[in-house]
Protein backbone atom coordinates (compact mmCIF):
# COMPACT_ATOMS: atom_id res chain seq x y z
CA UNK A 1 0.00 0.00 0.00
CA UNK A 2 1.09 3.69 -0.97
CA UNK A 3 0.77 6.05 1.81
CA UNK A 4 1.27 9.38 2.10
CA UNK A 5 1.87 12.04 5.03
CA UNK A 6 1.59 15.65 4.29
CA UNK A 7 0.38 18.81 6.18
CA UNK A 8 3.18 19.35 8.99
CA UNK A 9 6.09 21.44 7.26
CA UNK A 10 7.95 20.84 10.48
CA UNK A 11 8.38 16.57 10.73
CA UNK A 12 6.06 15.63 13.94
CA UNK A 13 6.92 12.64 16.11
CA UNK A 14 3.87 10.81 15.19
CA UNK A 15 4.99 11.02 11.61
CA UNK A 16 8.63 10.50 12.44
CA UNK A 17 7.23 7.36 13.77
CA UNK A 18 4.50 5.49 12.30
CA UNK A 19 6.51 6.26 9.00
CA UNK A 20 8.99 3.68 9.39
CA UNK A 21 6.72 1.53 11.09
CA UNK A 22 4.50 1.40 8.05
CA UNK A 23 7.58 0.84 5.83
CA UNK A 24 8.66 -2.08 8.14
CA UNK A 25 5.32 -3.55 7.92
CA UNK A 26 5.58 -3.65 3.34
CA UNK A 27 4.48 -0.23 2.86
CA UNK A 28 5.57 2.10 0.50
CA UNK A 29 5.63 5.69 2.48
CA UNK A 30 6.58 8.90 1.62
CA UNK A 31 6.81 12.14 3.78
CA UNK A 32 6.26 15.39 2.36
CA UNK A 33 8.80 17.63 4.47
CA UNK A 34 8.56 21.25 4.75
CA UNK A 35 11.62 22.97 6.90
CA UNK A 36 14.22 19.78 6.82
CA UNK A 37 15.07 18.15 10.34
CA UNK A 38 17.57 16.24 8.72
CA UNK A 39 20.51 17.10 6.25
CA UNK A 40 19.09 17.98 2.69
CA UNK A 41 21.31 14.89 1.27
CA UNK A 42 19.18 12.40 2.71
CA UNK A 43 16.48 10.86 0.58
CA UNK A 44 15.61 7.59 2.19
CA UNK A 45 15.19 7.27 5.81
CA UNK A 46 14.31 3.67 7.75
CA UNK A 47 13.15 3.33 4.56
CA UNK A 48 10.72 6.08 4.42
CA UNK A 49 10.98 8.68 1.11
CA UNK A 50 11.56 11.89 2.24
CA UNK A 51 10.15 14.63 -0.40
CA UNK A 52 10.77 18.32 0.77
CA UNK A 53 8.36 20.68 -0.58
CA UNK A 54 9.02 24.70 -0.42
CA UNK A 55 7.91 26.24 2.77
CA UNK A 56 10.73 28.77 3.04
CA UNK A 57 8.94 32.32 3.04
CA UNK A 58 8.04 33.12 6.75
CA UNK A 59 5.02 32.53 8.26
CA UNK A 60 1.36 32.18 7.13
CA UNK A 61 2.63 32.68 3.15
CA UNK A 62 4.89 29.84 3.54
CA UNK A 63 2.92 27.63 5.39
CA UNK A 64 -0.25 28.14 2.69
CA UNK A 65 3.14 27.80 -0.08
CA UNK A 66 3.83 24.16 1.53
CA UNK A 67 0.49 23.23 1.41
CA UNK A 68 -0.43 23.59 -2.00
CA UNK A 69 2.64 22.53 -2.99
CA UNK A 70 1.89 18.91 -0.98
CA UNK A 71 -1.46 18.97 -2.33
CA UNK A 72 -0.15 18.62 -5.70
CA UNK A 73 2.94 16.37 -5.13
CA UNK A 74 0.47 13.95 -2.82
CA UNK A 75 -2.06 13.85 -5.87
CA UNK A 76 1.16 13.28 -8.68
CA UNK A 77 2.21 10.50 -6.14
CA UNK A 78 -0.77 8.18 -6.94
CA UNK A 79 -1.18 6.92 -3.54
CA UNK A 80 -3.95 4.82 -2.51
CA UNK A 81 -3.46 6.57 1.18
CA UNK A 82 -3.14 10.14 2.14
CA UNK A 83 -3.11 11.36 5.94
CA UNK A 84 -3.20 14.97 6.43
CA UNK A 85 -2.15 16.83 9.47
CA UNK A 86 -3.62 20.09 10.45
CA UNK A 87 -6.23 22.64 9.70
CA UNK A 88 -4.57 24.07 6.56
CA UNK A 89 -4.47 21.04 4.46
CA UNK A 90 -7.95 20.22 5.97
CA UNK A 91 -8.99 23.80 3.77
CA UNK A 92 -7.41 22.33 0.59
CA UNK A 93 -9.25 18.87 0.97
CA UNK A 94 -11.75 19.61 -1.87
CA UNK A 95 -8.28 20.39 -4.42
CA UNK A 96 -7.00 17.06 -3.06
CA UNK A 97 -9.96 15.15 -3.13
CA UNK A 98 -10.56 16.18 -6.99
CA UNK A 99 -6.59 15.70 -8.06
CA UNK A 100 -6.48 11.99 -6.19
CA UNK A 101 -9.90 10.93 -6.54
CA UNK A 102 -9.30 7.58 -5.65
CA UNK A 103 -7.20 8.23 -2.50
CA UNK A 104 -8.58 7.22 1.10
CA UNK A 105 -7.66 10.78 2.57
CA UNK A 106 -6.91 10.49 6.50
CA UNK A 107 -7.37 13.69 8.81
CA UNK A 108 -5.81 14.09 12.30
CA UNK A 109 -6.36 17.17 14.33
CA UNK A 110 -4.46 17.67 17.18
CA UNK A 111 -5.55 21.46 17.72
CA UNK A 112 -7.93 23.90 17.44
CA UNK A 113 -6.82 27.11 16.07
CA UNK A 114 -7.71 30.46 17.25
CA UNK A 115 -9.91 31.33 14.07
CA UNK A 116 -14.14 32.51 14.07
CA UNK A 117 -16.53 29.30 14.68
CA UNK A 118 -18.06 29.88 11.36
CA UNK A 119 -14.63 29.23 9.74
CA UNK A 120 -13.93 26.44 11.61
CA UNK A 121 -17.47 24.28 10.80
CA UNK A 122 -16.56 25.35 7.50
CA UNK A 123 -13.87 23.52 6.84
CA UNK A 124 -14.16 20.75 9.12
CA UNK A 125 -17.60 19.89 7.52
CA UNK A 126 -15.89 20.09 3.67
CA UNK A 127 -12.83 17.71 5.22
CA UNK A 128 -14.98 15.62 6.80
CA UNK A 129 -17.21 15.45 3.53
CA UNK A 130 -14.15 14.52 1.79
CA UNK A 131 -12.39 11.89 4.40
CA UNK A 132 -12.88 8.90 4.79
CA UNK A 133 -12.08 9.33 8.58
CA UNK A 134 -11.74 12.29 10.96
CA UNK A 135 -9.22 11.50 13.86
CA UNK A 136 -8.01 13.75 17.13
CA UNK A 137 -5.35 13.12 19.14
CA UNK A 138 -7.29 14.07 22.74
CA UNK A 139 -10.72 13.49 23.89
CA UNK A 140 -11.34 17.42 24.46
CA UNK A 141 -10.55 18.19 20.45
CA UNK A 142 -13.03 15.10 19.86
CA UNK A 143 -15.93 17.14 21.96
CA UNK A 144 -14.93 20.82 21.02
CA UNK A 145 -14.97 19.17 16.59
CA UNK A 146 -18.85 17.81 18.07
CA UNK A 147 -19.79 20.96 19.29
CA UNK A 148 -18.50 23.48 16.94
CA UNK A 149 -19.53 21.44 13.85
CA UNK A 150 -21.36 18.81 14.44
CA UNK A 151 -18.00 16.51 12.94
CA UNK A 152 -17.74 12.94 14.51
CA UNK A 153 -14.15 12.27 14.94
CA UNK A 154 -12.29 8.93 16.09
CA UNK A 155 -10.00 9.25 19.19
CA UNK A 156 -6.62 7.68 18.64
CA UNK A 157 -3.69 9.25 20.94
CA UNK A 158 -0.19 10.40 20.41
CA UNK A 159 2.06 8.17 21.72
CA UNK A 160 6.10 6.39 22.86
CA UNK A 161 8.46 4.44 21.33
CA UNK A 162 11.16 2.89 23.94
CA UNK A 163 14.72 5.03 23.86
CA UNK A 164 18.48 3.33 23.52
CA UNK A 165 19.27 6.80 25.10
CA UNK A 166 20.51 6.16 28.56
CA UNK A 167 18.57 8.45 31.19
CA UNK A 168 20.48 10.95 33.36
CA UNK A 169 21.63 10.41 36.90
CA UNK A 170 19.95 12.53 39.50
CA UNK A 171 23.22 13.38 41.44
CA UNK A 172 23.76 15.61 38.40
CA UNK A 173 21.33 17.72 39.59
CA UNK A 174 23.10 17.15 43.19
CA UNK A 175 19.72 14.96 44.11
CA UNK A 176 19.62 11.13 45.32
CA UNK A 177 17.47 8.34 43.80
CA UNK A 178 14.38 7.86 45.77
CA UNK A 179 15.17 10.84 48.27
CA UNK A 180 12.81 13.85 46.69
CA UNK A 181 8.99 14.05 45.36
CA UNK A 182 9.30 15.35 41.54
CA UNK A 183 6.37 17.56 39.99
CA UNK A 184 5.66 20.02 37.21
CA UNK A 185 4.36 23.66 37.15
CA UNK A 186 4.13 26.39 34.70
CA UNK A 187 3.01 29.36 36.59
CA UNK A 188 3.33 31.13 39.79
CA UNK A 189 -0.14 29.70 41.24
CA UNK A 190 0.73 26.04 40.50
CA UNK A 191 4.35 26.52 41.91
CA UNK A 192 2.61 28.46 45.48
CA UNK A 193 -0.53 25.70 45.38
CA UNK A 194 2.26 23.07 45.18
CA UNK A 195 4.25 25.01 47.98
CA UNK A 196 1.31 25.78 50.45
CA UNK A 197 0.73 21.67 50.03
CA UNK A 198 3.92 20.44 50.45
CA UNK A 199 5.18 22.42 53.64
CA UNK A 200 2.41 21.25 55.20
CA UNK A 201 3.58 17.69 54.98
CA UNK A 202 7.05 18.48 56.54
CA UNK A 203 8.48 16.15 54.47
CA UNK A 204 12.32 15.53 54.16
CA UNK A 205 12.33 15.00 50.92
CA UNK A 206 13.37 17.98 48.54
CA UNK A 207 10.68 19.11 45.94
CA UNK A 208 12.02 18.79 42.54
CA UNK A 209 9.85 20.96 40.40
CA UNK A 210 10.28 20.26 36.36
CA UNK A 211 9.33 23.54 34.39
CA UNK A 212 9.94 24.52 31.23
CA UNK A 213 10.06 28.64 33.34
CA UNK A 214 12.64 28.44 35.61
CA UNK A 215 14.00 31.96 35.69
CA UNK A 216 10.17 33.45 36.02
CA UNK A 217 9.59 31.14 38.88
CA UNK A 218 12.60 31.73 40.70
CA UNK A 219 11.65 34.41 43.17
CA UNK A 220 8.96 32.25 44.32
CA UNK A 221 11.15 29.18 45.03
CA UNK A 222 13.63 30.92 46.97
CA UNK A 223 10.93 31.66 49.43
CA UNK A 224 10.63 27.94 50.30
CA UNK A 225 14.32 25.93 50.88
CA UNK A 226 12.72 22.67 49.87
CA UNK A 227 11.82 23.51 46.25
CA UNK A 228 14.62 23.01 43.58
CA UNK A 229 13.73 24.28 39.86
CA UNK A 230 14.76 21.90 37.34
CA UNK A 231 15.03 23.64 33.47
CA UNK A 232 13.12 20.69 31.31
CA UNK A 233 14.86 21.52 28.32
CA UNK A 234 14.40 17.62 27.08
CA UNK A 235 11.55 14.83 27.63
CA UNK A 236 14.88 12.66 28.58
CA UNK A 237 15.64 15.09 31.38
CA UNK A 238 11.97 14.96 32.96
CA UNK A 239 11.45 10.98 32.61
CA UNK A 240 15.25 10.99 34.30
CA UNK A 241 14.61 13.16 37.11
CA UNK A 242 10.96 11.05 37.46
CA UNK A 243 12.60 7.50 37.54
CA UNK A 244 14.23 8.70 40.34
CA UNK A 245 11.58 10.38 42.31
CA UNK A 246 9.64 8.66 45.18
CA UNK A 247 6.69 9.95 43.54
CA UNK A 248 5.30 12.29 41.00
CA UNK A 249 2.67 15.40 41.20
CA UNK A 250 1.66 16.68 37.62
CA UNK A 251 0.49 20.09 39.15
CA UNK A 252 0.20 21.79 36.02
CA UNK A 253 -2.71 22.27 33.53
CA UNK A 254 -0.26 22.77 30.33
CA UNK A 255 1.30 18.91 30.85
CA UNK A 256 2.47 17.19 27.71
CA UNK A 257 1.97 13.97 26.50
CA UNK A 258 5.13 12.83 26.68
CA UNK A 259 5.46 14.28 30.20
CA UNK A 260 2.29 12.20 31.39
CA UNK A 261 3.66 9.11 29.57
CA UNK A 262 6.80 9.19 31.06
CA UNK A 263 4.99 9.32 34.87
CA UNK A 264 3.19 6.39 33.75
CA UNK A 265 5.98 4.41 32.64
CA UNK A 266 7.91 5.26 35.51
CA UNK A 267 6.01 2.76 37.78
CA UNK A 268 5.71 5.52 40.87
CA UNK A 269 3.03 6.76 42.44
CA UNK A 270 1.39 9.86 40.82
CA UNK A 271 -0.64 12.42 42.07
CA UNK A 272 -2.66 14.80 39.83
CA UNK A 273 -4.68 17.61 39.16
CA UNK A 274 -8.04 16.92 38.03
CA UNK A 275 -8.04 18.12 34.60
CA UNK A 276 -9.68 16.72 31.86
CA UNK A 277 -5.90 15.37 29.57
CA UNK A 278 -4.43 14.03 32.77
CA UNK A 279 -7.88 12.20 33.48
CA UNK A 280 -8.16 10.75 29.80
CA UNK A 281 -4.11 9.60 29.76
CA UNK A 282 -3.52 8.52 33.57
CA UNK A 283 -6.87 6.74 33.91
CA UNK A 284 -7.55 5.33 37.14
CA UNK A 285 -3.50 5.11 37.73
CA UNK A 286 -3.16 8.44 39.93
CA UNK A 287 -4.92 10.26 42.05
CA UNK A 288 -6.67 13.34 41.72
CA UNK A 289 -7.10 16.23 43.46
CA UNK A 290 -8.89 19.89 42.77
CA UNK A 291 -6.97 22.54 41.73
CA UNK A 292 -6.33 24.99 45.12
CA UNK A 293 -6.93 21.93 47.22
CA UNK A 294 -3.77 22.04 48.73
CA UNK A 295 -5.03 20.24 52.02
CA UNK A 296 -6.62 17.16 49.32
CA UNK A 297 -3.07 16.80 47.94
CA UNK A 298 -1.64 17.30 51.10
CA UNK A 299 -3.02 13.89 52.18
CA UNK A 300 -2.74 12.67 48.88
CA UNK A 301 1.17 12.70 49.03
CA UNK A 302 1.09 11.71 52.75
CA UNK A 303 -0.19 8.05 51.43
CA UNK A 304 1.48 7.73 48.37
CA UNK A 305 4.04 5.71 49.16
CA UNK A 306 1.38 2.96 49.90
CA UNK A 307 0.04 2.95 46.46
CA UNK A 308 2.75 0.35 44.60
CA UNK A 309 -0.10 -1.48 43.28
CA UNK A 310 -1.67 1.62 41.30
CA UNK A 311 1.92 2.42 40.42
CA UNK A 312 2.39 -0.82 38.41
CA UNK A 313 -0.98 -0.70 36.59
CA UNK A 314 0.70 2.60 34.99
CA UNK A 315 3.32 0.61 33.22
CA UNK A 316 1.26 -1.85 32.20
CA UNK A 317 -1.52 1.22 30.77
CA UNK A 318 1.26 2.88 28.85
CA UNK A 319 2.59 -0.27 27.60
CA UNK A 320 -0.84 -1.17 26.52
CA UNK A 321 -2.86 1.60 25.05
CA UNK A 322 0.15 4.20 23.98
CA UNK A 323 2.87 2.13 22.22
CA UNK A 324 3.24 3.68 18.74
CA UNK A 325 3.16 0.22 17.76
CA UNK A 326 -0.35 -0.09 19.47
CA UNK A 327 -1.63 2.74 17.69
CA UNK A 328 -0.28 1.42 14.66
CA UNK A 329 -3.58 -0.55 14.35
CA UNK A 330 -5.88 1.90 14.75
CA UNK A 331 -4.70 3.52 11.66
CA UNK A 332 -3.99 0.71 10.00
CA UNK A 333 -7.74 0.00 10.30
CA UNK A 334 -8.70 3.39 8.94
CA UNK A 335 -5.92 2.62 5.73
CA UNK A 336 -7.52 -0.62 5.10
CA UNK A 337 -10.83 -1.78 7.57
CA UNK A 338 -10.23 -5.20 7.09
CA UNK A 339 -7.08 -5.22 9.36
CA UNK A 340 -8.02 -6.34 12.71
CA UNK A 341 -8.32 -3.57 15.50
CA UNK A 342 -8.73 -3.48 19.48
CA UNK A 343 -10.35 -0.72 20.59
CA UNK A 344 -8.31 2.02 22.46
CA UNK A 345 -10.10 1.58 25.51
CA UNK A 346 -9.64 -2.10 25.82
CA UNK A 347 -7.81 -3.86 28.78
CA UNK A 348 -6.90 -6.83 26.02
CA UNK A 349 -3.00 -7.19 25.12
CA UNK A 350 -1.64 -6.88 21.76
CA UNK A 351 0.98 -8.89 20.16
CA UNK A 352 3.44 -6.68 17.86
CA UNK A 353 5.64 -9.81 17.11
CA UNK A 354 3.95 -10.32 13.48
CA UNK A 355 3.91 -6.89 10.99
CA UNK A 356 0.98 -6.01 9.36
CA UNK A 357 1.67 -6.31 5.41
CA UNK A 358 -0.50 -5.31 2.59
Amino acid sequence: MKIIFAGQPNLSERTAALSPLLARAGHEVTVLEGAARTSPRLRTIQGVRLKRVPSRLPGQLGEWLYTLAAVLRASWAGAGVIHIHGWKLAAAAPLLAALAPGAVIVWTVDSLPARPRWLLRFVARRAQALAQAVTVTRRDLQWHLLEISGVRAEYIPDGYSESDTPLISPRRWKLWTGRYIAATAESKAELAFLAQAYAKVRSRKKLVVLTSKAAELSPLSRKHPFITLVETESPRVARSLMQGAAAIILGSRRDTLPTLLSALRCGKPVVAVAEPFHEETLGVCAQYVKEGDSETLRRSLATAGRNARQADKGRVRAEAHFRWERILLDYLHLYQPAVFLVPIDSAQGVKFSEPVVN
